[in-house]
């Protein structure tokens, strides 16, 4: 009886089975990452649909009506800089209105005081209990809840690239995911206008933005933006003179000046930030904001699918200044401000006692 071989595969058929499941794989794996990038959106999309519901009905419980909960150091009067620096205001100010406890000291680049002192333990200043809308919303909150409102964090947030552009942390806080050094993802338009003794000494500020501001005050809500993932305030030009090329990042989602932001109708869209709109002076003029260039101009931030300002509602003074010091502006047009003109006349002042 003849004995029947089996036949084993040849180098040669192995090496092709394998090219075949290398080819497959580098076909199906975008579509895989794309997908699960995906799901991150949507999850993303679901936190920041959270925030709009809870910033609409704290606005209507809040005898005040601010449409965004202001945290306490915002108006503390011995709030002060970091060492010098400017990160309080610029990074953990625009974060506090809600957020979980850092999970890790503030990076401030500065070498006499390398991280910030007050933004982590459940006994800080800048802790989860002490936000204004986690008090809202929990009441009380204890260590372990403190770091786990995952409500509050953008499954893709990977932090700022580090670049020398990036205006809103220091270098030193880059490539960190911003809610394990500020306990929140998402962060507001907070202000127009910063007002110092002309040295480290925090003043107050002017927002030209709908933080400080009753929810009513607000005029076209639709595209109003309210809070948002937050390399698109980067990627956003600081005024209209400026292109949008030169500030160009791909947002955490994987799409070039694109990311996820929440608006002032509650609504929450995937944006393109685009170049900020160009006004003619009879424009400017008829909106009382006055001629191009002007400082004044530099105050309407708006692309073709978001706005940062609030016009025609005025500015919203967020601080009461004290102690007897003349406040020097900075910011928004330096010297060529016409306070006659808006956000000015008429503003809001909601942080009264």
């Amino acid at each position: 009886m003849k004995k029947i071989q089996s036949r084993g595969f040849t180098l040669i058929e192995l090496l092709v089975v394998v090219a075949i499941i290398a080819l497959l794989i580098s076909i199906l794996l975008p579509a895989l990452n794309e997908a699960r990038e995906q799901a991150k959106r949507l999850v993303c999309g679901t936190n920041l649909k959270g925030v709009a519901t809870a910033f609409h009905t704290y606005a209507t419980e809040d005898p005040k009506e601010l449409i965004v909960p202001v945290h306490r150091m915002h108006v503390n009067n011995n709030q002060g800089f970091w060492d010098g620096t400017e990160w309080c205001i610029r990074t953990m100010q625009p974060t506090s209105w809600g957020g979980m406890t850092a999970i890790r000291p503030f990076p401030t680049g500065a070498s006499s005081a390398p991280h910030g002192t007050l933004e982590t333990g459940n006994s800080a200043v800048w802790a989860a209990r002490t936000r204004p809308l986690n008090k809202y919303l929990y009441g009380s909150l204890g260590t372990k809840d403190a770091k786990d409102l995952k409500f509050f964090k953008c499954p893709s947030d990977i932090g700022y690239p580090r670049d020398s552009r990036i205006r809103d942390v220091p270098l030193a806080a880059t490539n960190i995911p911003l809610w394990e050094i500020t306990g929140n993802s998402y962060r507001i338009g907070q202000s127009g206008i910063f007002w110092t003794t002309g040295g480290s000494s925090y003043l107050g500020a002017f927002s030209v933005a709908p933080f400080g501001h009753k929810l009513s005050s607000l005029k076209n809500l639709q595209g109003q933006l309210m809070a948002a993932e937050a390399l698109i305030y980067e990627m956003t030009p600081l005024d209209p003179t400026e292109s949008v090329i030169s500030k160009k990042y791909v947002g955490w989602h994987r799409r070039v000046s694109q990311d996820n932001a929440m608006f002032a109708d509650g609504s929450v869209r995937n944006i393109t930030v685009t170049n900020l709109m160009r006004f003619q002076a009879t424009e400017l003029e008829a909106m009382n904001i006055g001629q191009p260039n002007s400082g004044n101009e530099s105050f309407l931030r708006r692309g073709d699918q978001h706005r940062i300002d609030c016009w025609p509602a005025p500015g919203a003074l967020v601080r009461i200044f004290s102690g007897g010091t003349t406040p020097t502006p900075v910011g928004g047009g330096g010297g060529n401000i016409d306070f006659t003109k808006w956000p000015f006349p008429g503003y809001e002042d909601n942080m009264k006692p």
